[in-house]
């Protein structure tokens, strides 16, 4: 057996279902193997050696009804995950059998090898399972198990790859860690999500102006995404607050290991597949952290992710102007976009974090954006505007750009009375002009009377 196949044995390990919850038993047990490997004690021992250590490791970090029989149950199930074997079959009842057989168990004879050979081995096997069983850290899971020495203060200074890790592409991640190589969100062969994102990649990722967040666009590229493949994952890993691997590849260069991360909220939003046609779309907004481990997070972000698990944030909760009926009139197709506008701002208001808050205002409302270039019917809404309003794009859109009038990142008014659509001259001397300040009073003004206007067309905006 070779390293990479016992790194990948040990990354299929999953908890046993129980009633709603998960036990963590196999992975008790072979933490503990772990430790007795370091320690240089023997590959195989007896059941009633390990029954006594085994039973006051179940019911410390995990206290079921009957921790004996559990232990007996777990000591016959981890070999199905090819990680141990044991003598001789047992009967039921377990525990009677066991005691009148006294089987040996232990690692298989290679695994056990590999971890004489290579000391680092058993420890990047430890850091796994913690990362993935006991997060946050229980005090005394360390010392209990055998693994104290090796372990203590340097759980994640064992996990490979390293944060800052450089790779020339997704084969020579893969040749590596495992895990296919083409997908954005997969899984590497030590069962830790890694989630991939590339400046000239196919999505709109990019970091949240005025936070270090990250807005991540989900997998699956024609039609609607589903919550299905490394959708799933994410939310399944947003649910159980756990920290994945972040890699960004800038423009020419290589594939980098940026950050740990863990996902903060699971959005909704219209977007395009890769045939232009309209889909709706996850967005997942992702905070780097300083540690996979949960006791290393900041207390604010802990109380977000509590506040957040399993909400889906709708974003998409309206008709985009290029699907509505072409029987409805443009002030009717307005007021449309305009009451969305208004739920997606009233969902915002009262958010307790800033960096929450200042996330919810640079997640612009869409349907505010296009409620305000429908009303600009394709020209600049300054009225002393002389810029070239005219032009237009290589698609064949309006050159004109959405602009916040007071300001979305200070004030979060993210709703059509408060924005206009400006050439870009215009909005580089709003944004920067000499004038600036008279300017923005004018534009102010501007964008209340028009939306006043437009809403009136054919009946009062409501």
């Amino acid at each position: 057996m070779s390293r990479a196949d016992l790194i990948e044995r040990v990354g299929k390990l999953k908890p046993a279902e129980r009633a709603g919850s998960t036990a963590q038993h196999r992975a008790l047990l072979l933490l503990w193997t772990l430790g007795q490997a370091t320690q240089g004690q023997s590959r195989l021992q007896p059941w009633q050696v390990i029954e006594p250590q085994l039973t006051e490791l179940i019911k410390h970090f995990s206290d079921p009804a009957d921790p004996q029989q559990v232990a007996a149950a777990t000591f016959l199930a981890l070999s199905q995950d090819r990680l141990w074997e044991v003598s001789g079959p047992a009967a039921r009842p377990l525990v009677e059998s066991l005691n009148a057989t006294n089987p040996l168990a232990g690692m298989a004879e290679d695994d056990h090898l590999l971890l004489l050979n290579e000391r680092g081995l058993a420890a990047e096997l430890a850091a796994l399972l913690i990362l993935r069983f006991f997060n946050p850290l229980p005090e005394t899971l360390l010392s209990a198990t055998g693994l104290d020495q090796l372990m203590a203060g340097r759980v994640t200074a064992w996990l490979r790859p390293s944060v800052g890790d450089q790779f020339e592409n997704r084969k020579a991640i893969a040749s590596w860690f495992g895990g296919q190589d083409v997908a954005g969100i997969v899984q590497l062969r030590d069962g830790v999500l890694s989630c991939f994102s590339k400046d000239d990649g196919p999505y709109r990722d990019g970091r949240i102006e005025g936070t270090n967040w990250i807005s991540y666009i989900g997998n699956g590229r024609d039609g609607d995404q589903k919550l299905t493949l490394g959708n799933k994952l994410l939310s399944t890993y947003q649910k159980s607050q756990r920290a994945f691997r972040f890699w960004h590849k800038p423009v020419n260069g290589p594939f980098n290991f940026e950050s740990w991360a863990v996902v903060v909220q699971q959005r909704l939003q219209w977007g395009h597949d890769q045939n232009g046609n309209r889909r709706k779309e996850y967005v997942w907004v992702l905070a780097p952290v300083p540690s996979p481990l949960r006791d290393h997070w900041p207390p604010e972000l802990i109380e977000i992710l509590e506040s957040e698990r399993g909400v889906v944030h709708d974003d998409a909760d309206f008709v985009p102007l290029d699907l509505m009926d072409q029987q409805l009139t443009e002030a009717q197709k307005y007021r449309s976009l305009c009451s969305a506008a208004r739920r997606t701002a009233e969902r915002r208001e009262g958010q307790g974090s800033s960096t929450l808050t200042t996330v919810e205002r640079q997640l612009r409302s869409a349907a505010a954006r296009q409620a305000v270039i429908l009303r600009s019917q394709g020209a600049c809404e300054n009225p002393d505007c002389r810029g070239h309003w005219s032009e237009r794009t290589a698609t064949g859109a309006p050159i004109l750009e959405v602009d916040h009038v007071n300001g979305l990142a200070r004030t979060g008014q993210d709703e059509p009375e408060f924005m206009i659509a400006l050439c870009p001259n215009c909005h580089a001397l709003k944004t920067r002009g000499a004038n600036q300040h008279a300017l923005t009073q004018t534009l102010r003004t501007r964008a209340k009377e028009l939306h006043a206007a437009f809403v009136a067309q054919d009946a009062t905006f409501s």
